[in-house]
């Protein structure tokens, strides 16, 4: 009889592998080192990237904080002003500390980074398009700037995914994404992941890995495995929505500026000085207040208050700003929820309920 093998990934859960000599092995010895369906998820990552290597970590912090343990003590960073706030932190709040100092500087503008490069700096960090103003920068040109100068690329392309961009072919030297959102897709898994297609780079990554332990667990590894299954059909379905809630949106008179980019499922709006801010997302019925972006469901957050932008000075990230993650659900019920919420968070509306009941007493 012909043996058979599933059509769903076996989830390998042991942490110890047997060896058949102590000084051998099959590639497992140790969960941390190496687990069977890690190794099918980074293998699978790998090709959907065409990247040579894909290393995993337990989340895409994790995954970047790998990344900057490459550098070292009087070693520059720079970074585009607006960065995703999780690296900001991990820049300002724990790197500077080891003496690795970042500079954040303004990037749609390429000048500006030969104008700032110097001896000391041996790394570029950008995020394409930009969260939460969903900016959209020459990736090319700016890693083509930075290897001149023999300085390391790294962009983040969770926002994008690789459905849409691949910057090792726009020359990085490293992609990072967060699995968590658009690769798994479920809001059920978290994991983190860094592309190369260089083998020193890859080989440190995987030492970093498995010695400092940031691993993503066989579990979550099987999940985001059973997420790239229908990865495609999501994106298309949720860009498909995507098109028809921003044009409702740039239509729509209660706003005074959509941001938006071809290259993933978010939409950032501010809503005109008319709407109350607070009252329009607490009157979200469909649409659900939360963090992260990339699930089957819509997701809508304020970044003035529900991210760490104690760095940003940029004025148009206020408390009118906000950002809608699209979903699955029907656009027209996406569409009759924003459009209630407007409705209800009218200021003029409250100005006349007002007189209303003033004339009631």
């Amino acid at each position: 009889m012909n043996s058979k093998s599933g059509i769903i990934p076996s989830l390998e859960l042991s942490t110890i592998f047997s060896m058949q000599e102590p000084s051998s092995h099959d590639g497992f010895q140790y969960g941390r080192i190496g687990n069977p369906t890690r190794q099918h998820l980074e293998n699978k990552l790998a090709e959907l990237h065409n990247s040579t290597y894909a290393v995993v970590f337990s989340s895409g912090s994790a995954a970047i904080h790998n990344i900057l343990i490459l550098l070292k003590q009087g070693d520059e960073i720079i970074c585009h002003q607006q960065m995703y706030e999780g690296t900001v932190r991990l820049l300002q709040k724990v790197f500077n500390n080891f003496g690795i100092n970042t500079r954040f500087i303004n990037l749609k503008n390429v000048q500006n980074l030969k104008k700032n490069i110097s001896e000391k700096t041996k790394l570029l960090i950008i995020e394409s398009p930009t969260n939460p103003l969903l900016e959209e920068l020459d990736v090319e040109t700016l890693c083509a700037i930075a290897k001149k100068h023999n300085i390391l690329t790294v962009v983040d392309n969770t926002i994008a995914s690789a459905l849409t961009q691949k910057p090792l072919k726009l020359g990085a030297d490293m992609v990072v994404e967060s699995l968590t959102k658009i690769t798994n897709g479920h809001s059920d898994a978290m994991g983190g992941a860094v592309f190369s297609n260089d083998k020193k780079i890859s080989d440190k990554l995987k030492f970093f890995q498995h010695t400092i332990g940031a691993i993503l667990s066989p579990f979550d590894s099987w999940l985001i495995l059973r997420g790239l299954k229908t990865l495609e059909i999501r994106h298309k379905l949720i860009m498909e929505n995507k098109v028809v809630i921003e044009k409702f949106l740039k239509n729509n008179k209660s706003l005074e500026k959509v941001f938006s980019s071809s290259l993933g499922p978010l939409i950032s709006f501010r809503v005109n000085n008319k709407i109350s801010p607070h009252l329009f997302i607490t009157s979200l019925k469909k649409i659900i207040i939360g963090h992260s972006f990339g699930g089957t469901e819509t997701i809508i957050q304020q970044p003035s208050i529900m991210m760490d932008l104690s760095s940003n000075s940029d004025p148009r990230i206020n408390e009118k700003l906000f950002r809608l993650s699209v979903g699955l659900e029907q656009a027209s019920d996406l569409i009759l929820d924003l459009k209630q919420a407007l409705k209800k968070s009218s200021r003029l509306k409250l100005t006349n309920d007002l007189d209303f009941e003033e004339n009631q007493t």
